[in-house]
C-alpha cells in the first residue's frame, strides 16, 4: 500500500514516527510530505531526518503550498474562529488565536459583538461548513497527489491553522475529490480544544482517546462512526525505557546532590506561562522554609521552545537540566529525561504535556495552581482533562503545594491507582501492552484497504498479538 503523509512541519514527525516505523515494517510504502510553515530548528528536525535515512520504505518529499483563494480562506477562518463561539467550548479564551490569519486593520469586523452574534449559531456553522465544501483543491495540488498515486492520504496535525495555509487542507480536498480515502490525525491531546477545526471533513480520524472523541463531536460536528481513539503515538518509546545509569550517577551528571531527595518542575510552553522564573523562585523558597521539604531539591526542566529563560537561572536549591531545553526525539534526549523522571519523588507542573508523561512513569504530580496562570489552567479544557483524570495532588498556591511534596515524601501517596487507570485510558485505550502507533498504522490499513470494519480489524490484530506474547512467555 502507498501511504501519503502530509504534514506542515517535520517538526510534527515526533508524534508520527511510531505509526510509520509500523506501516513499513508491515510493507508499506510511506511518502512523508512536508511544507515547513515555520522556521526550523535543529531539535525539531533531527528524528525526521534520521528515519528518513535510515527506515526501508520511508521517503521525503516537498508538499507545494496552494494558491488559495482569499474568499475560501476568510471562510476558513471564520469556521475556525466560530468553534470558539460554542457555548460549550472549554477554553473560550483562545478564540483570538484563530483570526490571525485576518489582516490586523479588519480583525475588530470579525471579533465585534455583532460578528459574534452572528456567527455563533449553529445555523450560522452549518453554512460555512456547506459553503467551504465549494472550495476546490486547485489544479496543481490534484495533480501533484495523482502523481503519489496514493492508497490512502493522511494529514497532520490537521486541524492547525498552518495545516489549512500550508497545504494540508488542499491535500485533502484532493483526495475527497479523487475517490482516496482521508485521514485527519492530531498529534496532542489540546489540539481539538486550542486549534482550529476540520476543514475537509475526514472518512476517519484519529485521536488519543474517548475525552477527545467527546471534543471532537461537540466542538468539530464529527459523527462518532469517524472517530478513532488510539492512544498516544508519541507517548509509545515512554514504555520501552529502563534505568541504564543508577541514581547517584545521575544526580551528579545533573548537578544535583545524591544524598538529598529532589522533585522535579516541569516548565510548560510559552503560550501557558511566558515567565515562570519569578513562580520557581517563590516555590524554591517556600519549600526551603517548610519543615518537610526543606531538604527537598528542585530540577527544573526548561520547556524546549521557551528554555532562553533559563539560561541564567540560579538557585542554590535548583538547577537547571538539561540547560537549553530539548526534545525527547534522540535516545541520549530521552534517556535523560527519563532519568530525570525516574529518579525524581515527584513531579511539578502548571499546565504541561510532561504531567501525562509522568503517569507513564508512575510518578506522583502536583498540579501547582498559581494565581498567575490562572486563565492558562482553568481557562482551558485540556488542563480539566488532567483535573477529570483524578490523579494529580492539588497544590493551591506554594504553601498547598510544599505541603503535598511533604507528604510524598512521607510515603503518603494517595494517587497511585488513580495515575495507573488514567495512562490506561487517557495514553492506551486498547490496553497499556498495545502501541498506540500500531493501532494507528492498523487503522491506517484497514481503511486503505477499504474496510467496513476498522475497529474489528483492530480488536483481532490486539488478540493476535496478545495470543502471540503469551506464547513467547510459555
Amino acid at each position: 500500500m502507498r501511504i501519503l503523509y502530509a504534514t506542515s512541519g517535520q517538526r510534527y514527525f515526533r508524534h508520527l514516527y511510531s505509526i510509520v516505523e509500523t506501516l513499513c515494517a508491515r510493507g508499506h510504502e510511506v511518502v512523508m510530505a512536508v511544507n515547513e510553515c515555520r522556521p526550523v530548528k535543529l531539535w525539531s528536525t533531527r528524528i525526521y531526518k534520521t528515519y528518513v535515512e535510515s527506515v526501508p520504505g520511508l521517503s521525503a518529499i516537498d508538499m507545494p503550498t496552494p494558491e488559495h483563494n482569499r474568499y475560501a480562506r476568510m471562510i476558513s477562518i471564520l469556521r475556525d474562529y466560530a468553534v470558539y463561539l460554542n457555548p460549550n467550548h472549554p477554553s473560550p479564551g483562545l478564540a483570538l488565536r484563530a483570526v490571525k490569519g485576518v489582516p490586523k486593520h479588519l480583525r475588530g469586523c470579525v471579533t465585534n459583538r455583532l460578528s459574534r452574534a452572528f456567527l455563533r449559531p449553529t445555523s450560522t456553522q452549518t453554512f460555512l461548513r456547506w459553503a467551504e465544501t465549494f472550495s476546490k483543491p486547485t489544479r496543481d495540488m490534484r495533480q501533484w497527489v495523482m502523481e503519489i498515486a496514493p492508497d490512502i492520504v493522511i494529514c497532520s496535525p490537521a486541524i492547525f491553522p498552518d495545516s489549512q495555509e500550508y497545504g494540508e487542507g488542499d491535500v485533502a480536498a484532493a483526495a475527497r475529490a479523487m475517490g482516496i480515502p482521508y485521514i485527519g490525525q492530531v498529534v496532542s491531546w489540546d489540539n481539538l480544544s486550542t486549534k482550529g477545526t476540520y476543514h475537509v471533513e475526514p472518512d476517519l480520524a484519529l485521536v488519543w482517546n474517548e475525552p477527545m472523541v467527546r471534543e471532537a463531536i461537540q466542538l468539530h460536528w464529527l459523527k462518532r462512526d469517524r472517530l478513532l481513539a488510539t492512544g498516544a503515538p508519541t507517548l509509545d518509546f515512554w514504555f520501552d525505557l529502563k534505568p541504564d545509569c543508577d541514581r547517584d550517577a545521575f544526580c551528579r551528571s545533573a548537578g544535583l546532590d545524591p544524598s538529598h531527595p529532589y522533585a522535579i518542575y516541569l516548565c510548560s510552553s510559552t503560550t501557558i506561562a511566558a515567565d515562570e522564573r519569578q513562580v520557581i523562585r517563590q516555590l524554591a523558597s517556600t519549600l526551603k522554609a517548610n519543615d518537610t521539604t526543606r531538604h527537598l531539591q528542585l530540577m527544573i526542566r526548561p520547556h524546549p521552545i521557551n528554555a532562553e529563560m533559563l539560561d541564567d537561572f540560579q538557585l542554590d536549591n535548583a538547577v537547571v537540566f538539561p540547560r537549553g531545553g530539548d526534545v525527547p526525539d534522540t535516545h541520549e534526549a530521552r534517556m535523560a529525561y527519563f532519568h530525570s523522571l525516574h529518579y525524581a519523588e515527584a513531579v511539578i507542573g502548571v499546565n504541561t504535556s510532561a504531567m501525562v508523561e509522568a503517569t507513564i512513569l508512575d510518578k506522583p504530580c502536583v498540579a501547582m495552581i498559581a494565581q498567575e496562570f490562572h486563565s492558562m489552567q482553568m481557562g482551558l479544557g485540556h488542563f480539566h482533562m488532567l483535573l477529570d483524570g483524578g490523579f494529580m495532588e492539588i497544590g493551591e498556591g506554594y504553601e498547598q503545594t510544599a505541603d503535598c511534596l511533604g507528604r510524598l515524601l512521607h510515603g503518603d501517596d494517595r494517587f497511585a491507582a488513580q495515575r495507573h487507570a488514567f495512562a490506561n485510558a487517557f495514553v492506551r485505550p486498547w490496553g497499556l501492552d498495545i502501541p498506540a502507533g500500531e493501532i494507528a498504522a492498523i487503522a491506517i490499513e484497514s481503511l486503505g484497504a477499504r474496510s467496513e470494519d476498522i475497529r474489528g480489524d483492530i480488536q483481532r490484530y490486539v488478540d493476535k498479538r496478545r495470543a502471540a506474547a503469551e506464547a513467547d512467555v510459555a
